[in-house]
């Protein structure tokens, strides 16, 4: 089993997270996995994360906008429910990020 290896700790007890994505996406590693709820879910963040040729699994923000590439399509049971997968395109600005 493998366990959280990096903290970010912040002097501001009411700083908003996002403010520390910068220092969080400096620790990405090619081929690694990131797991996360949707309060991560950000344009920035998940660039940052395929520019180093990760991939992740983050909750979707109703605020992303994204298009469908493919249907949804059922992955298995999980502990919590279904999973399901869809790839999609994220819009930004000029540029589109599969």
């Amino acid at each position: 089993m493998r366990l959280a290896v990096d903290i970010f700790p912040c002097e501001d007890g009411h700083a908003q997270e996002r403010r520390l994505f910068a220092q969080v996406l400096e620790t990405v590693e090619t081929k690694q996995l990131w797991i996360a709820d949707r309060n991560m879910c950000t344009l920035d963040f998940l660039s940052g994360i395929l520019q180093r040729k990760a991939s992740f699994a983050i909750r979707e923000h109703q605020n992303l906008p994204w298009t469908a590439i493919k249907e949804l399509k059922s992955c298995g049971q999980v502990e919590g429910g279904e999973l399901w997968e869809q790839p999609i395109e994220i819009q930004r600005g000029e540029q589109s990020k599969p």
